[in-house]
């Protein structure tokens, strides 16, 4: 993907692109990345960059507080979520 010169983010040549918010890589900037907090329904962008649930790794928040407030709800998957990451795909044997 091709980004403009005048574009607000510039190629840092590196797979990256900066703005005077900070650097990003590439994919995030193209809009590879769908992810939005958990909470508030942000977008991972560079102003707002989103942090994972350590545990489960599924769920993405842009705060501390965002993650308290989705709290009772999330960790009723949470659990599952992590379970099913570390046992990794199941396959159907024939």
């Amino acid at each position: 993907m091709d980004i403009p010169k005048n574009h607000p983010y510039f190629s840092s040549g590196a797979g990256a692109y900066a703005s005077p918010a900070g650097v990003r890589a590439a994919d995030k900037v193209a809009g590879r990345d769908a992810r939005q907090c958990g909470s508030c329904g942000k977008p991972n962008t560079i102003a707002c960059s989103l942090k994972v649930c350590t545990k489960c790794r599924s769920a993405w928040y842009c705060d501390r507080e965002c993650q308290k407030k989705d709290f009772a709800r999330h960790k009723k998957e949470c659990a599952g979520l992590a379970q099913a990451a570390a046992t990794g795909p199941s396959v159907a044997k024939r």
